[in-house]
C-alpha cells in the first residue's frame, strides 16, 4: 500500500506521493523559516503534472494523509461533491 499526502491550498487540491503529514509539515516550517518557500505537489487528475505552492505566513493549507492501492499514487481523485439541496 502506497501513501500520499492531500493538499488543500487555495481552494484546489493537490497531492504528494511517497510522503506523510509529518515530512510535509517539517517542509513547511522550514519554509516558513528561511529555507526555499516552495512546495512541489502533483496537480491535476488522471495524468498529474508538477505544480509549486509558494508557503508563506498567513496562506491557509491544510493536509491530509491517505493511503491508496493504486499504481499511480500521484493522481489526485476528484473531490467529493455535495448537492446543497439533499
Amino acid at each position: 500500500m502506497k501513501q500520499r499526502v492531500r493538499i488543500l491550498y487555495d481552494g484546489h487540491e493537490f497531492t504528494i506521493p511517497d510522503v506523510d503529514s509529518v515530512d510535509i509539515r517539517r517542509r513547511i516550517d522550514a519554509a516558513l523559516t528561511g529555507d526555499d518557500p516552495w512546495l512541489e505537489v502533483t496537480s491535476g487528475f488522471g495524468r498529474g503534472v508538477v505544480a509549486f505552492l509558494r508557503i508563506s505566513p498567513g496562506v491557509p493549507i491544510a493536509l491530509y494523509d491517505e493511503a491508496t492501492e493504486a499504481s499511480d499514487s500521484a493522481v489526485a481523485e476528484p473531490p467529493v461533491e455535495h448537492d446543497p439541496l439533499l
